[in-house]
């Protein structure tokens, strides 16, 4: 869903998303963490993300694919971080809650067939990774 060399949409999502009720848990948003969350609290936070998506991200009706999609990660610190095991867990959030909110009918390449993973800087104050259509 690219015009040109500009994408059409920009999500901002968290490097984190908060859990529990009386007490607050932030969970981090990258292969480490995700491969060792409990189930139950994967699939909470998959719900919580799929709800940030569809609170930013509201298309007329079914998008156009095959899509292009740019995940663009700010970090929080200069210490040096793998891009891909950030991107990689929004990447499979995202184009989860794409398929689950009825904007495509599928992920898979017939739908989505460019992911590209970029580190574009530090921003101490807004740490997030934005997700380019």
């Amino acid at each position: 869903m690219k015009e040109g060399n500009k994408y059409v949409y920009k999500i901002i999502m968290p490097l984190f998303i908060e859990t529990g009720k009386s007490k607050k848990k932030k969970n981090y948003l990258n292969i480490n963490s995700y491969r060792n969350m409990h189930f139950h609290i994967n699939n909470k936070i998959k719900i919580l993300y799929k709800d940030i998506v569809k609170q930013q991200f509201v298309p007329w009706g079914k998008i156009t694919t095959p899509l292009r999609i740019c995940f663009v990660y700010y970090s929080s610190t200069k210490r040096k971080s793998d891009v891909s095991n950030i991107c990689c867990i929004h990447d499979k959030f995202f184009c989860d809650a794409l398929v689950e909110l009825w904007y495509i009918d599928d992920d898979n390449y017939d739908y989505i067939n460019h992911i590209e993973y970029m580190y574009w800087g530090y921003d101490k104050d807004n740490w997030r990774v934005e997700v380019l259509l």
